[in-house]
Protein backbone atom coordinates (compact mmCIF):
# COMPACT_ATOMS: atom_id res chain seq x y z
CA UNK A 1 0.00 0.00 0.00
CA UNK A 2 0.96 3.95 -0.03
CA UNK A 3 4.26 5.01 2.20
CA UNK A 4 3.58 6.87 4.97
CA UNK A 5 7.06 8.23 5.74
CA UNK A 6 6.17 10.93 2.71
CA UNK A 7 4.15 14.46 2.76
CA UNK A 8 1.26 14.50 0.25
CA UNK A 9 -0.22 17.06 -1.34
CA UNK A 10 -3.06 17.46 -4.08
CA UNK A 11 -6.35 19.52 -5.09
CA UNK A 12 -9.04 18.01 -2.79
CA UNK A 13 -11.90 19.96 -4.82
CA UNK A 14 -13.15 19.01 -8.14
CA UNK A 15 -11.62 20.06 -11.47
CA UNK A 16 -12.44 23.07 -12.81
CA UNK A 17 -12.80 26.64 -12.10
CA UNK A 18 -14.93 27.75 -8.91
CA UNK A 19 -14.69 30.51 -6.32
CA UNK A 20 -12.92 28.28 -3.87
CA UNK A 21 -9.85 25.78 -3.76
CA UNK A 22 -8.31 23.71 -1.68
CA UNK A 23 -5.02 22.26 -1.79
CA UNK A 24 -4.24 19.58 1.04
CA UNK A 25 -0.91 18.69 2.39
CA UNK A 26 -0.67 15.84 5.24
CA UNK A 27 2.27 14.51 6.44
CA UNK A 28 5.43 15.24 8.79
CA UNK A 29 6.96 18.42 6.65
CA UNK A 30 3.70 19.62 6.33
CA UNK A 31 4.27 22.43 8.49
CA UNK A 32 7.38 23.15 7.18
CA UNK A 33 6.35 23.51 3.73
CA UNK A 34 3.08 25.35 4.73
CA UNK A 35 5.96 28.35 5.97
CA UNK A 36 7.81 28.48 2.54
CA UNK A 37 4.95 29.39 0.57
CA UNK A 38 2.48 31.20 3.05
CA UNK A 39 3.06 34.79 3.77
CA UNK A 40 0.93 35.86 6.68
CA UNK A 41 -0.99 39.17 6.23
CA UNK A 42 -0.13 41.36 9.20
CA UNK A 43 -2.27 41.09 12.47
CA UNK A 44 -3.91 38.09 11.12
CA UNK A 45 -1.86 36.22 13.67
CA UNK A 46 -3.73 36.08 16.91
CA UNK A 47 -2.24 36.80 20.08
CA UNK A 48 -1.50 34.56 22.45
CA UNK A 49 -1.78 30.87 20.40
CA UNK A 50 1.41 30.41 18.73
CA UNK A 51 1.05 26.36 18.71
CA UNK A 52 4.03 24.55 20.66
CA UNK A 53 7.57 24.36 20.76
CA UNK A 54 7.19 21.09 18.48
CA UNK A 55 5.96 22.67 15.70
CA UNK A 56 8.04 23.83 12.63
CA UNK A 57 6.17 27.10 12.74
CA UNK A 58 5.12 29.29 15.75
CA UNK A 59 1.47 29.84 13.93
CA UNK A 60 -1.79 28.82 15.58
CA UNK A 61 -3.36 25.30 14.64
CA UNK A 62 -6.93 25.52 13.84
CA UNK A 63 -7.58 29.02 12.72
CA UNK A 64 -7.90 30.69 9.53
CA UNK A 65 -4.71 32.91 8.85
CA UNK A 66 -5.00 35.17 5.97
CA UNK A 67 -2.13 35.50 3.48
CA UNK A 68 -0.43 35.51 0.44
CA UNK A 69 0.84 32.03 -1.61
CA UNK A 70 4.16 32.55 -2.88
CA UNK A 71 6.47 30.80 -4.82
CA UNK A 72 10.09 30.95 -2.58
CA UNK A 73 12.01 30.54 -5.44
CA UNK A 74 11.72 34.57 -6.01
CA UNK A 75 9.17 35.11 -3.39
CA UNK A 76 6.59 35.49 -6.39
CA UNK A 77 2.98 36.11 -5.35
CA UNK A 78 0.84 33.20 -6.39
CA UNK A 79 -2.85 33.46 -4.93
CA UNK A 80 -4.06 35.58 -1.87
CA UNK A 81 -6.38 32.92 0.56
CA UNK A 82 -5.93 31.15 3.92
CA UNK A 83 -4.38 28.69 5.53
CA UNK A 84 -5.67 26.51 8.23
CA UNK A 85 -2.80 24.27 10.19
CA UNK A 86 -4.29 21.04 12.01
CA UNK A 87 -1.89 19.55 14.16
CA UNK A 88 -1.17 15.51 14.89
CA UNK A 89 -3.29 13.91 15.83
CA UNK A 90 -6.22 16.26 15.87
CA UNK A 91 -6.48 16.23 11.86
CA UNK A 92 -8.32 14.15 9.54
CA UNK A 93 -5.32 11.75 8.27
CA UNK A 94 -3.93 11.89 12.34
CA UNK A 95 -1.03 13.46 10.63
CA UNK A 96 0.02 17.08 10.74
CA UNK A 97 -1.44 18.69 7.73
CA UNK A 98 -2.50 22.09 6.18
CA UNK A 99 -5.02 23.18 3.97
CA UNK A 100 -4.68 26.15 1.51
CA UNK A 101 -8.32 27.67 0.43
CA UNK A 102 -7.27 29.58 -2.61
CA UNK A 103 -9.10 31.05 -5.81
CA UNK A 104 -10.74 27.92 -7.35
CA UNK A 105 -8.85 28.72 -10.86
CA UNK A 106 -6.89 25.59 -12.08
CA UNK A 107 -3.57 27.34 -13.20
CA UNK A 108 -3.25 28.94 -9.70
CA UNK A 109 -4.06 24.84 -7.67
CA UNK A 110 -1.29 23.85 -10.58
CA UNK A 111 0.98 26.65 -9.33
CA UNK A 112 0.96 25.98 -5.46
CA UNK A 113 1.08 22.38 -6.07
CA UNK A 114 3.92 22.43 -8.26
CA UNK A 115 5.66 24.79 -5.48
CA UNK A 116 5.08 22.40 -2.85
CA UNK A 117 5.94 19.50 -5.11
CA UNK A 118 9.53 20.79 -6.06
CA UNK A 119 9.80 21.43 -1.81
CA UNK A 120 9.98 17.63 -1.63
CA UNK A 121 6.11 16.89 -1.25
CA UNK A 122 4.85 13.78 -3.59
CA UNK A 123 1.55 14.16 -5.23
CA UNK A 124 -1.33 11.80 -3.29
CA UNK A 125 -2.60 8.93 -5.10
CA UNK A 126 -6.44 8.19 -5.20
CA UNK A 127 -7.70 7.85 -1.29
CA UNK A 128 -3.78 8.22 0.02
CA UNK A 129 -5.55 10.84 2.06
CA UNK A 130 -8.22 8.79 3.41
CA UNK A 131 -6.22 5.58 3.94
CA UNK A 132 -3.59 7.52 6.26
CA UNK A 133 -6.66 8.61 8.70
CA UNK A 134 -7.66 4.45 8.77
CA UNK A 135 -4.04 3.58 8.76
CA UNK A 136 -4.00 6.52 12.09
CA UNK A 137 -7.13 5.05 14.09
CA UNK A 138 -9.28 8.09 12.90
CA UNK A 139 -11.19 5.84 10.99
CA UNK A 140 -12.28 1.94 10.69
CA UNK A 141 -12.59 0.65 6.59
CA UNK A 142 -16.35 0.63 6.93
CA UNK A 143 -16.10 4.15 7.90
CA UNK A 144 -13.74 4.85 5.04
CA UNK A 145 -16.16 3.01 2.97
CA UNK A 146 -18.76 5.27 3.70
CA UNK A 147 -17.23 8.58 3.16
CA UNK A 148 -16.15 7.48 -0.44
CA UNK A 149 -20.08 6.54 -0.80
CA UNK A 150 -21.34 9.88 0.79
CA UNK A 151 -18.39 11.44 -1.73
CA UNK A 152 -20.35 9.52 -4.84
CA UNK A 153 -24.14 10.04 -3.55
CA UNK A 154 -25.79 11.36 -6.43
CA UNK A 155 -29.56 10.87 -4.17
CA UNK A 156 -30.13 12.51 -0.75
CA UNK A 157 -31.00 9.06 1.07
CA UNK A 158 -28.04 7.20 -0.51
CA UNK A 159 -25.59 10.30 1.16
CA UNK A 160 -27.93 10.04 4.62
CA UNK A 161 -27.49 6.11 4.51
CA UNK A 162 -23.64 6.66 4.06
CA UNK A 163 -23.35 9.50 7.01
CA UNK A 164 -25.27 7.22 8.99
CA UNK A 165 -22.12 4.79 8.67
CA UNK A 166 -19.54 7.35 8.34
CA UNK A 167 -21.38 8.27 12.15
CA UNK A 168 -20.31 4.63 13.40
CA UNK A 169 -23.57 3.10 13.42
CA UNK A 170 -22.50 -0.72 11.76
CA UNK A 171 -19.36 0.12 13.67
CA UNK A 172 -20.49 0.15 16.80
CA UNK A 173 -22.76 -2.51 16.31
CA UNK A 174 -20.19 -4.80 15.21
CA UNK A 175 -17.89 -3.59 17.97
CA UNK A 176 -20.51 -4.82 20.53
CA UNK A 177 -20.87 -8.98 18.54
CA UNK A 178 -16.93 -8.88 18.39
CA UNK A 179 -17.08 -8.24 22.36
CA UNK A 180 -19.28 -11.23 22.89
CA UNK A 181 -17.90 -13.46 20.36
CA UNK A 182 -14.47 -12.36 22.11
CA UNK A 183 -15.35 -13.33 25.56
CA UNK A 184 -16.57 -17.00 24.17
CA UNK A 185 -13.25 -17.44 22.43
CA UNK A 186 -11.70 -16.51 25.81
CA UNK A 187 -14.10 -19.23 27.40
CA UNK A 188 -13.56 -21.76 25.49
CA UNK A 189 -9.43 -21.32 24.72
CA UNK A 190 -9.81 -21.51 28.73
CA UNK A 191 -11.65 -24.25 28.44
CA UNK A 192 -8.66 -26.11 25.72
CA UNK A 193 -5.90 -25.00 28.27
CA UNK A 194 -7.11 -25.88 31.71
CA UNK A 195 -10.99 -27.26 32.02
CA UNK A 196 -9.67 -31.29 31.03
CA UNK A 197 -6.61 -30.68 33.85
CA UNK A 198 -8.32 -28.49 36.56
CA UNK A 199 -11.90 -29.76 36.02
CA UNK A 200 -13.00 -26.57 36.02
CA UNK A 201 -16.73 -25.63 34.03
CA UNK A 202 -16.31 -22.40 32.10
CA UNK A 203 -20.17 -22.67 30.88
CA UNK A 204 -23.42 -23.32 32.55
CA UNK A 205 -25.01 -26.03 30.79
CA UNK A 206 -26.05 -24.27 27.46
CA UNK A 207 -25.22 -21.08 28.05
CA UNK A 208 -22.49 -21.49 25.09
CA UNK A 209 -26.01 -22.46 23.03
CA UNK A 210 -28.04 -19.82 23.87
CA UNK A 211 -25.30 -17.12 23.25
CA UNK A 212 -24.55 -18.06 19.68
CA UNK A 213 -28.14 -18.19 19.09
CA UNK A 214 -28.31 -14.69 20.34
CA UNK A 215 -25.32 -13.78 18.08
CA UNK A 216 -26.93 -15.57 14.96
CA UNK A 217 -30.42 -14.25 15.04
CA UNK A 218 -28.82 -10.59 15.40
CA UNK A 219 -26.53 -11.33 12.51
CA UNK A 220 -29.62 -12.84 10.58
CA UNK A 221 -31.55 -10.07 11.01
CA UNK A 222 -29.02 -7.57 9.97
CA UNK A 223 -28.52 -9.69 6.83
CA UNK A 224 -32.04 -9.11 6.23
CA UNK A 225 -31.86 -5.63 5.75
CA UNK A 226 -29.25 -6.52 2.44
CA UNK A 227 -31.89 -6.37 -0.24
CA UNK A 228 -33.39 -2.70 0.61
CA UNK A 229 -29.63 -1.62 1.81
CA UNK A 230 -28.32 -1.98 -1.44
CA UNK A 231 -30.97 0.19 -3.18
CA UNK A 232 -29.96 2.86 -0.66
CA UNK A 233 -26.33 2.74 -1.64
CA UNK A 234 -26.78 1.70 -5.46
CA UNK A 235 -30.16 2.95 -6.67
CA UNK A 236 -33.41 0.87 -6.83
CA UNK A 237 -32.76 -1.60 -9.84
CA UNK A 238 -36.14 -1.48 -12.24
CA UNK A 239 -36.27 -3.46 -15.26
CA UNK A 240 -39.13 -2.76 -17.76
CA UNK A 241 -40.09 -6.14 -19.31
CA UNK A 242 -42.21 -7.47 -22.32
CA UNK A 243 -43.26 -9.09 -25.10
CA UNK A 244 -41.74 -7.03 -28.70
CA UNK A 245 -43.95 -4.10 -29.42
CA UNK A 246 -45.85 -3.98 -26.10
CA UNK A 247 -44.61 0.00 -25.38
CA UNK A 248 -41.53 -1.08 -22.97
CA UNK A 249 -39.08 1.78 -24.73
CA UNK A 250 -42.47 3.99 -24.91
CA UNK A 251 -42.63 3.54 -21.24
CA UNK A 252 -39.25 3.99 -20.42
CA UNK A 253 -39.54 7.60 -22.39
CA UNK A 254 -42.00 8.50 -20.63
CA UNK A 255 -41.08 8.21 -16.95
CA UNK A 256 -37.51 9.60 -18.41
CA UNK A 257 -39.63 12.78 -19.87
CA UNK A 258 -37.38 12.49 -22.83
CA UNK A 259 -36.89 10.02 -26.00
CA UNK A 260 -33.71 8.02 -24.79
CA UNK A 261 -35.03 4.81 -26.07
CA UNK A 262 -35.62 4.26 -29.79
CA UNK A 263 -39.64 3.47 -30.71
CA UNK A 264 -40.78 1.96 -33.57
CA UNK A 265 -43.92 -0.32 -34.82
CA UNK A 266 -41.80 -2.83 -35.56
CA UNK A 267 -41.06 -5.73 -33.49
CA UNK A 268 -37.44 -6.38 -31.48
CA UNK A 269 -36.31 -2.99 -32.42
CA UNK A 270 -34.61 -3.00 -29.02
CA UNK A 271 -31.39 -5.18 -29.00
CA UNK A 272 -29.76 -4.69 -25.66
CA UNK A 273 -30.26 -3.02 -22.04
CA UNK A 274 -30.55 0.75 -21.78
CA UNK A 275 -30.18 2.13 -18.36
CA UNK A 276 -31.13 5.42 -17.08
CA UNK A 277 -30.86 6.89 -13.51
CA UNK A 278 -33.96 8.92 -12.06
CA UNK A 279 -34.17 10.54 -8.55
CA UNK A 280 -37.47 9.51 -7.02
CA UNK A 281 -38.19 11.08 -3.93
CA UNK A 282 -34.41 11.68 -3.00
CA UNK A 283 -33.72 7.90 -3.66
CA UNK A 284 -31.78 7.04 -7.12
CA UNK A 285 -33.72 4.88 -9.25
CA UNK A 286 -32.09 2.84 -12.18
CA UNK A 287 -34.65 2.15 -14.71
CA UNK A 288 -33.58 -0.47 -17.41
CA UNK A 289 -35.20 -0.87 -20.95
CA UNK A 290 -34.80 -4.31 -22.34
CA UNK A 291 -35.08 -6.37 -25.44
CA UNK A 292 -38.40 -8.21 -25.64
CA UNK A 293 -38.71 -11.52 -24.77
CA UNK A 294 -39.76 -14.02 -27.28
CA UNK A 295 -38.69 -17.38 -28.93
CA UNK A 296 -36.47 -16.20 -31.74
CA UNK A 297 -33.53 -17.72 -34.13
CA UNK A 298 -32.05 -14.36 -34.76
CA UNK A 299 -28.86 -14.42 -33.61
CA UNK A 300 -28.30 -10.51 -32.23
CA UNK A 301 -32.19 -10.28 -30.99
CA UNK A 302 -31.64 -13.61 -29.14
CA UNK A 303 -28.19 -11.99 -27.44
CA UNK A 304 -30.08 -8.96 -26.47
CA UNK A 305 -32.95 -11.95 -24.45
CA UNK A 306 -30.20 -13.38 -22.62
CA UNK A 307 -28.99 -10.41 -21.76
CA UNK A 308 -32.55 -9.41 -20.21
CA UNK A 309 -33.30 -12.57 -18.45
CA UNK A 310 -29.50 -11.19 -16.35
CA UNK A 311 -31.63 -8.11 -15.70
CA UNK A 312 -34.56 -9.60 -14.65
CA UNK A 313 -32.24 -11.46 -12.18
CA UNK A 314 -30.80 -8.41 -10.43
CA UNK A 315 -33.90 -6.57 -10.37
CA UNK A 316 -35.51 -5.56 -7.47
CA UNK A 317 -38.43 -4.28 -9.23
CA UNK A 318 -40.14 -5.38 -12.49
CA UNK A 319 -42.20 -3.30 -14.84
CA UNK A 320 -44.45 -5.69 -16.98
CA UNK A 321 -45.51 -4.03 -20.12
CA UNK A 322 -48.21 -5.74 -21.82
CA UNK A 323 -50.04 -5.33 -25.55
CA UNK A 324 -53.71 -4.80 -24.84
CA UNK A 325 -54.35 -4.44 -28.35
CA UNK A 326 -53.81 -7.36 -29.07
CA UNK A 327 -55.10 -10.81 -27.40
CA UNK A 328 -52.88 -12.69 -24.79
CA UNK A 329 -50.61 -15.31 -25.90
CA UNK A 330 -47.81 -17.68 -25.76
CA UNK A 331 -45.28 -14.68 -25.71
CA UNK A 332 -46.95 -12.93 -22.92
CA UNK A 333 -46.68 -16.74 -21.39
CA UNK A 334 -43.13 -16.48 -21.69
CA UNK A 335 -42.53 -13.21 -19.64
CA UNK A 336 -44.50 -14.32 -17.13
CA UNK A 337 -42.17 -17.65 -16.84
CA UNK A 338 -39.06 -15.84 -16.20
CA UNK A 339 -40.94 -12.69 -14.17
CA UNK A 340 -43.06 -15.01 -11.91
CA UNK A 341 -40.55 -15.29 -8.97
CA UNK A 342 -39.82 -11.76 -8.94
CA UNK A 343 -41.31 -8.54 -7.53
CA UNK A 344 -43.20 -7.78 -11.01
CA UNK A 345 -46.41 -4.96 -11.27
CA UNK A 346 -48.27 -5.48 -14.86
CA UNK A 347 -49.93 -2.56 -16.70
CA UNK A 348 -51.49 -3.06 -19.95
CA UNK A 349 -50.49 -0.43 -22.54
CA UNK A 350 -52.40 1.24 -25.20
CA UNK A 351 -55.86 2.38 -23.89
CA UNK A 352 -55.67 4.87 -26.56
CA UNK A 353 -56.44 1.74 -29.29
CA UNK A 354 -59.47 -0.72 -28.93
CA UNK A 355 -59.05 -3.54 -25.78
CA UNK A 356 -58.70 -7.05 -26.86
CA UNK A 357 -58.84 -8.46 -23.90
CA UNK A 358 -60.00 -6.84 -20.25
CA UNK A 359 -58.29 -6.79 -17.41
CA UNK A 360 -59.84 -9.70 -15.67
CA UNK A 361 -58.79 -12.11 -18.17
CA UNK A 362 -55.04 -11.31 -17.03
CA UNK A 363 -56.18 -12.06 -13.38
CA UNK A 364 -57.64 -15.64 -14.89
CA UNK A 365 -54.35 -16.22 -16.56
CA UNK A 366 -51.45 -15.49 -14.41
CA UNK A 367 -53.57 -15.44 -11.24
CA UNK A 368 -52.77 -11.98 -10.00
CA UNK A 369 -54.38 -9.05 -11.13
CA UNK A 370 -53.36 -6.20 -13.33
CA UNK A 371 -51.84 -3.10 -11.70
CA UNK A 372 -53.50 -0.61 -14.40
CA UNK A 373 -53.82 0.45 -17.98
CA UNK A 374 -52.13 3.24 -19.67
CA UNK A 375 -51.10 4.66 -22.90
CA UNK A 376 -47.32 5.79 -23.72
CA UNK A 377 -49.05 7.47 -26.38
CA UNK A 378 -51.31 9.71 -24.56
CA UNK A 379 -49.47 9.70 -21.44
CA UNK A 380 -52.88 8.11 -19.34
CA UNK A 381 -51.72 6.03 -16.89
CA UNK A 382 -47.91 7.14 -16.49
CA UNK A 383 -48.40 8.85 -13.32
CA UNK A 384 -49.57 5.28 -11.51
CA UNK A 385 -46.44 3.92 -12.77
CA UNK A 386 -44.61 6.58 -11.07
CA UNK A 387 -46.89 5.83 -8.11
CA UNK A 388 -45.67 2.51 -8.15
CA UNK A 389 -42.03 3.22 -8.09
CA UNK A 390 -42.77 5.94 -5.31
CA UNK A 391 -44.61 3.05 -3.61
CA UNK A 392 -40.89 1.14 -4.27
CA UNK A 393 -39.04 3.75 -3.10
CA UNK A 394 -40.57 3.82 0.73
CA UNK A 395 -40.44 0.62 1.07
CA UNK A 396 -36.69 1.09 1.31
CA UNK A 397 -36.88 4.24 3.13
CA UNK A 398 -39.03 2.50 5.80
CA UNK A 399 -36.34 -0.15 5.68
CA UNK A 400 -33.59 2.39 6.91
CA UNK A 401 -35.92 4.34 9.05
CA UNK A 402 -37.21 0.86 11.10
CA UNK A 403 -33.54 -0.37 11.93
CA UNK A 404 -30.83 0.93 13.84
CA UNK A 405 -28.45 -0.80 11.42
CA UNK A 406 -29.10 -1.39 7.72
CA UNK A 407 -26.41 -3.13 5.30
CA UNK A 408 -25.73 -1.59 1.94
CA UNK A 409 -22.59 -2.97 1.17
CA UNK A 410 -21.93 -6.65 -0.96
CA UNK A 411 -18.36 -6.70 0.67
CA UNK A 412 -20.55 -5.92 4.28
CA UNK A 413 -23.00 -8.72 3.16
CA UNK A 414 -20.28 -11.46 2.10
CA UNK A 415 -18.18 -10.82 5.78
CA UNK A 416 -21.79 -11.12 7.26
CA UNK A 417 -22.55 -14.51 5.58
CA UNK A 418 -19.09 -15.78 6.11
CA UNK A 419 -19.61 -14.86 9.89
CA UNK A 420 -23.21 -16.50 10.43
CA UNK A 421 -22.08 -19.54 8.39
CA UNK A 422 -19.46 -19.82 10.91
CA UNK A 423 -21.10 -19.02 14.05
CA UNK A 424 -24.07 -21.92 12.75
CA UNK A 425 -21.02 -24.33 12.43
CA UNK A 426 -19.73 -23.47 16.12
CA UNK A 427 -23.45 -23.89 17.38
CA UNK A 428 -23.34 -26.95 15.48
CA UNK A 429 -20.37 -28.46 17.40
CA UNK A 430 -21.47 -27.50 20.18
CA UNK A 431 -25.03 -29.47 19.62
CA UNK A 432 -22.96 -32.53 18.61
CA UNK A 433 -20.43 -32.32 21.46
CA UNK A 434 -17.49 -31.88 18.85
CA UNK A 435 -14.24 -31.20 20.59
CA UNK A 436 -13.31 -27.74 21.82
CA UNK A 437 -10.78 -27.08 19.36
CA UNK A 438 -13.06 -27.17 16.73
CA UNK A 439 -15.46 -24.85 18.01
CA UNK A 440 -12.92 -22.73 19.24
CA UNK A 441 -11.76 -22.42 15.12
CA UNK A 442 -15.48 -21.75 13.73
CA UNK A 443 -15.65 -19.16 16.35
CA UNK A 444 -12.22 -17.47 15.40
CA UNK A 445 -13.58 -17.13 11.98
CA UNK A 446 -15.91 -15.98 12.26
CA UNK A 447 -14.15 -13.14 14.83
CA UNK A 448 -11.78 -12.89 11.59
CA UNK A 449 -15.16 -12.33 9.12
CA UNK A 450 -16.36 -9.57 11.06
CA UNK A 451 -13.22 -7.93 11.78
CA UNK A 452 -12.51 -7.80 7.58
CA UNK A 453 -15.55 -5.25 7.86
CA UNK A 454 -14.06 -2.53 10.03
CA UNK A 455 -10.25 -3.73 8.56
CA UNK A 456 -9.21 -4.82 11.84
CA UNK A 457 -7.81 -8.07 9.61
CA UNK A 458 -5.04 -6.44 7.42
CA UNK A 459 -5.86 -8.01 3.96
CA UNK A 460 -3.45 -5.98 1.81
CA UNK A 461 -5.77 -6.74 -1.48
CA UNK A 462 -8.83 -5.45 0.08
CA UNK A 463 -6.85 -2.02 1.33
CA UNK A 464 -5.62 -1.37 -2.38
CA UNK A 465 -9.49 -2.12 -4.40
CA UNK A 466 -11.41 0.03 -1.44
CA UNK A 467 -8.85 3.24 -1.18
CA UNK A 468 -8.47 3.36 -5.33
CA UNK A 469 -12.35 3.72 -5.54
CA UNK A 470 -11.64 7.41 -3.92
CA UNK A 471 -11.26 10.62 -5.79
CA UNK A 472 -7.26 12.06 -5.40
CA UNK A 473 -6.88 14.99 -2.69
CA UNK A 474 -9.46 12.51 -0.59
Amino acid sequence: MYPLEDTIVAVSTPPGRGAIGIVRLSGPRAFEMASRVFRPQAGSLPAGDVGTAEMPVAWPVRRVLLGTFVDPAGDEPIDTGFLILFQAPRSFTGEDLAEFHLHGSPPVLRAVVDVLTRLGARPAQPGEFTYRAFVHGKVDLAQAEALNDLIQADALWQARSALHHLQGHLSRTLQAWKADLIELIARYEAAVDFGEAENMQFFEPGEAERRLDDLIGRVADLLATYRQGRALREGLRVVIVGKPNAGKSSLFNALLREPRAIVTPLPGTTRDFITERLIVDGLAVELVDTAGVRPTLEVVERLGIERTLRQIAEADLVLWVLDGSVPLDAEDDAVYAVIRDKPFRAFRNKTDLPAAWPPEAFTVRYGTPLQGSISCETGEGVADVMDVLRAAVRDVQQTWRDHAVVVTNARHEACLRRARQALQRARYGIRTQAPEPIVLEDLRSALRALDEITGETDVEDILGRIFAQFCIGK
